[in-house]
Parts: C-alpha cells; sequence; structure tokens
C-alpha cells in the first residue's frame, strides 16, 4: 500500500470518521510530546496530509512500528 491508496481509503470513510481519525492522529502527536519531549511539528499541510495517508496505509496493511528495529512489520507476523 502506498500513501495514494491510504488517501482513497481515507476519502472514502464517512466525514464523522475522518475527524475521529484527525482527532486520533493530532492526540497521538501530542501524547508523543507529553512523553519524549520532543515537539513534532508540521510547517505545512502537505507535510500532515502526507503523513495522514501514510499511517493511514500501514494499518490497512495491518502494520505496527517496531521502534527496536525501526521498521515496519505486519501485526499476523509478529
Amino acid at each position: 500500500m502506498n500513501k495514494i491508496e491510504g488517501r482513497r481509503y481515507l476519502l472514502s470513510l464517512p466525514a464523522e470518521t475522518q475527524k475521529l481519525i484527525d482527532d486520533v492522529m493530532a492526540t497521538t502527536i501530542d501524547m508523543c510530546y507529553e512523553i519524549t519531549g520532543e515537539d513534532i511539528g508540521f510547517f505545512e499541510s502537505a507535510a500532515y496530509k502526507a503523513f495522514k495517508y501514510e499511517m493511514m496505509s500501514h494499518i490497512i496493511d495491518n502494520e505496527y512500528y517496531d521502534r527496536k528495529e525501526k521498521c515496519w512489520k505486519n501485526i499476523s507476523n509478529g
């Protein structure tokens, strides 16, 4: 999956679900700042949208980010 397919999927969802996804992402970004003290900022809306679409593609592919190995892994493969 890629950002384009992630965007297509996101835009196929109802407006309420899209808003929920934005709210969850904003909360997650805020929580990461609280935990790490590192500010996560997007200086233009296109950068945030690209991030959001890429995250959607990982969600669709059932992937999570393994911080130890610094790579994306499929949930079913662990």
